[in-house]
């Protein structure tokens, strides 16, 4: 796989209640990058780069264990600790880039692939604003293709 920008839209809606004294809603289109981990470091060129300043950049102390270190090791590490050993293949993450250099990431995705290129785990990193913790929580295919739900 190779590295890809995609495009999409991004809805939020609040709705009257006892916290919230008027309703709003909107929908804004967005872009985001999937990029495939064990190519990361050959997905540099004029407009975007991995670890260094470009219009479009990736930092690797945005993702993972935010130590500054490539994050497949993290996400290897994690999937070992939940005791998953189908996600033997291929890592896409998918995520915001920072632009100019600031990084509005509230959640990236974490798409971990078996040998044969099916995905038999998906992770979301969820980014607070204000918060000290991260949230993250998985959806695991099953034999009928289904999903099961993990927090």
């Amino acid at each position: 796989m190779n590295p890809m920008l995609c495009t999409g839209t991004v809805s939020h809606a609040r709705f009257v209640g006892r916290n919230s004294p008027t309703a709003h809603h909107f929908v804004i289109p967005r872009f985001f990058l999937a990029l495939p981990l064990s190519t990361l470091h050959r997905a540099s060129n004029h407009w975007f780069g991995i670890e260094r300043a470009r219009v479009l950049s990736l930092r690797y102390r945005d993702h993972g264990a935010h130590d500054g270190a490539p994050p497949e090791a993290w996400v290897r590490a994690l999937l070992a600790t939940e005791g998953i050993t189908t996600a033997d293949g291929e890592i896409v993450l998918q995520t915001f880039p920072r632009i100019f250099g600031f990084v509005f990431n509230p959640v990236s995705f974490w798409f971990c692939h078996d040998r044969t290129g099916l995905c038999a785990q998906c992770s979301a990193k969820c980014a607070i604003p204000l918060a000290t913790t991260t949230t993250i929580s998985s959806l695991t295919p099953t034999k009928d293709r289904s999903t099961r739900k993990t927090v």
